[in-house]
């Protein structure tokens, strides 16, 4: 089996599993999805500048019973600048998107991307208002208000390096002192956070700099074996999903009519 359709078994049968996950009175889609999003959103707390981007190689170390090799993807995380003016977004609302696509694979091509309306730190999903899927170049799929339901997810005080908070909830945050580490951009001045998350929730491990947008994440990893390494990262991003042309989330058997096809 090739990289290229490893990666793509990977999300398709996310969003599958997700749905059927749901149906069958399960966690419903956006905690099957939207968890696993949410998990590589390591670093400080969020800076909300529309129109900035950053991209990653994520590498992922399936666990052994899953019987799969190692495989890698592109993930380009945006804050696109909300084009229409005619319905503006509400104060403190703004788009992320989250594209994820075959590290060979052209730019302008993708598997899946995510497009979330959200108000606060997306690692809560209590910030979630709209969510909307696209895979490969089919209309976007948006989720029915009751499948964005509260979850539990990852804990945003460890997740977001908050030694404070990490400490109440059993976790522990170090910090190490600034060093130039080399990257894809060049070097960049970075710090080391290491997190200890309560219970037997494991290890992160990962980098930021103020240079770099958003999270600031320059690499990290995760307990659940997932790695990121910074491409690249600028301004005047434009979303890839048109969101007036969503669709309702289908169900099971129309969502796979939707996937076939993909590259």
């Amino acid at each position: 089996m090739s990289q290229r359709t490893v990666t793509g078994c990977m999300l398709v049968g996310l969003l599958v599993l997700g749905i059927s996950a749901a149906q069958a009175g399960k966690p419903a889609v956006p905690k099957e999805i939207l968890d696993k999003t949410r998990s590589i959103m390591l670093g400080p707390k969020l800076k909300v500048q529309p129109g900035t981007w950053v991209s990653y190689i994520m590498t992922a170390i399936p666990p052994k019973e899953a019987k799969m090799p190692k495989w890698e993807m592109r993930v380009k995380i945006s804050l696109p600048i909300h084009a229409d003016p005619e319905h503006p977004l509400m104060e403190g609302q703004y788009w992320m998107e989250i594209e994820f696509a075959d590290p060979n694979m052209r730019e302008q091509d993708l598997y899946m991307a995510l497009k979330m309306l959200l108000e606060g730190d997306p690692r809560d999903s209590r910030s979630l208002k709209r969510v909307l899927i696209a895979a490969g170049n089919r209309n976007p799929m948006e989720l029915p208000d009751k499948y964005i339901e509260e979850q539990t997810g990852e804990e945003p005080a460890c997740h977001q390096a908050d030694a404070k908070g990490c400490a109440a909830k059993g976790g522990k945050v170090r910090r190490f002192k600034q060093k130039k580490i080399y990257t894809k951009m060049g070097w960049i001045r970075a710090s080391r956070v290491v997190v200890t998350h309560p219970g037997q929730q494991g290890r992160a491990e990962f980098w930021t700099s103020k240079q770099v947008p958003l999270f600031g994440l320059i690499r990290g990893s995760t307990p659940t074996g997932l790695s990121l390494e910074l491409q690249a990262y600028g301004q005047g991003a434009l979303s890839r999903i048109d969101e007036s042309k969503a669709v309702p989330l289908p169900d099971l058997k129309e969502l796979e009519k939707h996937l076939k096809g993909l590259p």
